[in-house]
């Protein structure tokens, strides 16, 4: 059973650049998903919303509904994704997790110069 789950579970490096062109193409849709946004409230205001209440109701019940969804996002969300990321980024190639590790085997030579050099001062 481990064998199964290791498997289909597996993920694939396939570099950075794949990545990098989603990751562009979703910054680049927040502007037209944005425009398609104010292009719907002011469809859905004259089409229904404009026989019950007037039109500084309605963006106010708007605003109200956006920093709701904003609240729950940066309490709950946003936390649970940056955690997601977070252990996507030290788990595949990291440049400063490499670094570090490069930083780490030479630790030890370095701590017995130190301690060489106190004993000197000491001494």
């Amino acid at each position: 059973m481990p064998n199964l789950k290791s498997k289909l579970f597996r993920q694939y490096d396939l570099g950075p650049y794949v990545g990098g062109v989603k990751d562009l193409a979703q910054r680049s849709l927040f502007y037209v998903t944005a425009i398609n946004f104010v292009l719907t409230v002011g469809i859905s205001y004259s089409v229904f919303v404009n026989q019950w209440f007037g039109i500084g109701v309605f963006l106010g019940l708007l605003a109200f509904a956006i920093l709701v969804m904003m609240l729950v996002e940066y309490k709950f969300i946003l936390p649970s994704t940056w955690g997601f990321v977070n252990r996507q980024t030290y788990k595949h190639y990291n440049p400063l997790l490499t670094e570090l590790e490069k930083f780490e085997k030479n630790m030890d030579k370095r701590l017995e110069a130190i301690e060489k050099r106190l004993e000197n001062i000491e001494g």
